[in-house]
C-alpha cells in the first residue's frame, strides 16, 4: 500500500529501508514520468530560463532516452495502447495526406512537423514511461512543480504591481501569456485535489501544505486576467464537488476531501470580496462584462466569431476532407502565417474533414470511457478524478482557444485515460475516495 505519511511521500517504494525517505526527491526528479509533465509545461517557461539548448526538445530527448532504457529492461508495452496508438497514427498519416492538397504550404509544413514531433510524443509518452499508480503521481507532481513556479512569479508580479499602484491586466510570467498561465494553474488545481486532498492516507500537517498551494495557485489563476481558464475551472470545481457526493438506497457517501475543499472554497470567497472592492480585479470583471455588454461581445469575442464564419463556410465547401492542414490561415487571413479558428473541432473540420473529427472521436474515445466509469462508480480512484476531470477543464478552454498544437496537454490526458484501466489496477488494494 502506498505510503502517504509526508507530501509527496507516496513516490517510492521502499520507505522501510534507511535510505527511502532521502533518496526519494532524487528519485522523483530523475523519473521519465516527472520529466514528462515537465516537457508538456516547458513550452511556457522556457523563455524566462537561461538553458544552452531549446528545453522542450531537451527534455523530449531526456524522456526518450529513459524510455529505451526501460525497454532494455522489458519490451511489453501496456495492453491499453494498441489501439489509440493506431489510431493517433492513422490521424498522422492522414495529416500528411492533406498536406498534397492544402493551399497552405510553409504553416503546413511548421504545423505538421510540431504534431508529428511535439504533439505526437505528447500523446505516445504517457504510454511508454507511466505503467502505474506510483507513475502517475511523479507525472502529476511535475505538472504541479511548474504551475507552482508560475504561480511564483504571477504573484510576485501581482503584489509588485499593488505596491506601486500599477494597473493590474493580463499577467505574463516566464515569457508565457495569461492563458498559457491559466491552463497550467487549472490542471495544477485539479492534481492537488485529487492527489493529496483525496489522499485518504494524507495526514493533516501534509494536507495543509497542499491546501494552501491549491489556494495560491487558484488566486494565480484569478489574479491573471485569464476569463476562459477561471470559468472552467471554477465549472470543474463545482462538477467535482457535486460527483463527489453519491446517493445509494439511502445511505449518503462523500469523498474524503470534499470537507477540505469546500473550506477553501469559503476561504477564496471571503478574500474576493476585499479583492474586488480595491479594483484589482477590474481586468477580469471588464473582460467577462464585455460579453454582455459590447455588441459581439467586445473584440475579443468578435474576432471568434469571424474565425468561427469562416471555418464555417470551408466545412461548407470541404465537408468530407476539409482544405488541407493549414489552409484556414489562408481562408481567413489571405497569408501563410499562423491563424487558427480557436475552436479544435472547427479546425480539424475546415481542414480535416469530417474523416479528421472522426479519428479525433475515436482517439477521444478512452476519455469518455474514464469518465464514464467514474460517474457510475466503477473507477473512483483519485488518479481518474484528476485525468477525467483535466479533460473536461482543458476540453473546454481547447473549444475557445489554442490550436491542434497549442492544445497537446488534451491529447496527453486523454492519453491517460486510455492507461487508466491499466495503471489503477497495479496496486493491489485500491484506494477508494467515497466513504459512507
Amino acid at each position: 500500500m502506498l505510503k502517504s505519511n509526508a507530501f509527496g511521500a507516496t513516490l517510492l517504494p521502499g520507505t522501510k529501508r534507511k535510505w527511502g525517505a532521502l533518496a526519494a526527491p532524487f528519485a522523483i526528479l530523475a523519473s521519465g514520468e516527472f520529466l514528462l509533465g515537465l516537457f508538456l509545461l516547458s513550452g511556457y517557461i522556457k523563455s524566462g530560463i537561461s538553458f544552452p539548448v531549446d528545453l522542450t526538445f531537451f527534455l523530449m530527448a531526456v524522456t526518450m532516452f529513459l524510455y529505451f532504457v526501460r525497454l532494455l529492461q522489458s519490451q511489453e508495452l501496456p495492453k491499453p495502447a494498441l489501439i489509440p496508438l493506431l489510431l493517433f497514427v492513422l490521424l498522422i498519416g492522414y495529416i500528411l495526406f492533406s498536406f498534397s492538397y492544402s493551399t497552405s504550404y510553409s504553416f503546413a509544413i511548421q504545423k505538421t512537423s510540431r504534431f508529428m514531433l511535439l504533439t505526437a510524443w505528447s500523446f505516445i509518452g504517457p504510454f511508454l514511461l507511466i505503467r502505474d499508480k506510483k507513475g502517475l503521481e511523479r507525472f502529476f507532481v511535475g505538472i504541479i512543480a511548474v504551475s507552482s513556479l508560475m504561480t511564483f512569479y504571477c504573484l510576485q508580479m501581482f503584489l509588485e504591481k499593488l505596491q506601486a499602484g500599477q494597473f493590474i491586466g493580463q499577467i505574463e510570467v516566464l515569457g508565457s501569456d495569461y492563458l498559457s498561465l491559466g491552463r497550467t494553474n487549472g490542471i495544477a488545481v485539479i492534481a492537488l485535489i485529487g492527489l493529496y486532498l483525496y489522499n485518504p492516507l494524507l495526514r493533516t500537517p501534509a494536507k495543509t501544505v497542499a491546501s494552501l498551494f491549491l489556494a495560491l495557485t487558484f488566486l494565480s489563476v484569478a489574479v491573471s486576467g485569464a476569463r476562459t481558464p477561471l470559468i472552467t475551472l471554477v465549472g470543474t470545481i463545482v462538477l467535482i464537488m457535486f460527483l463527489s457526493v453519491k446517493v445509494n438506497r439511502g445511505k449518503i457517501t462523500f469523498s474524503k476531501g470534499v470537507g477540505t475543499l469546500f473550506f477553501i472554497i469559503l476561504l477564496l470567497a471571503a478574500l474576493a470580496v476585499p479583492l474586488v472592492a480595491s479594483g484589482v480585479m477590474d481586468t477580469f470583471i471588464y473582460r467577462i462584462s464585455v460579453l454582455f455588454n459590447q455588441p459581439g461581445g467586445g473584440e475579443s469575442a468578435e474576432g471568434r466569431v469571424e474565425r468561427y464564419a469562416v471555418a464555417w463556410q470551408m466545412i461548407q465547401d470541404h465537408f468530407f476532407f476539409g482544405g488541407g492542414i493549414g489552409s484556414f490561415t489562408i481562408a481567413f487571413a489571405h497569408e501563410d502565417v499562423s491563424n487558427y479558428p480557436h475552436n479544435i473541432f472547427l479546425e480539424l473540420w475546415s481542414e480535416l474533414g469530417l474523416a479528421g473529427v472522426l479519428l479525433f472521436l475515436a482517439i477521444f474515445w478512452g476519455a469518455v470511457r474514464a469518465a464514464a466509469h467514474f460517474i457510475a462508480g466503477k473507477m473512483t480512484d483519485r488518479f481518474t478524478l484528476v485525468t477525467v476531470f483535466s479533460v473536461v477543464f482543458l476540453f473546454l478552454n481547447a473549444n475557445v482557444s489554442g490550436d491542434l498544437n497549442e492544445n497537446r496537454l488534451l491529447f496527453c490526458y486523454v492519453a491517460i485515460a486510455w492507461l487508466l484501466p491499466y495503471a489503477t489496477l497495479q496496486e493491489r488494494k485500491p484506494l477508494e475516495l467515497f466513504r459512507k
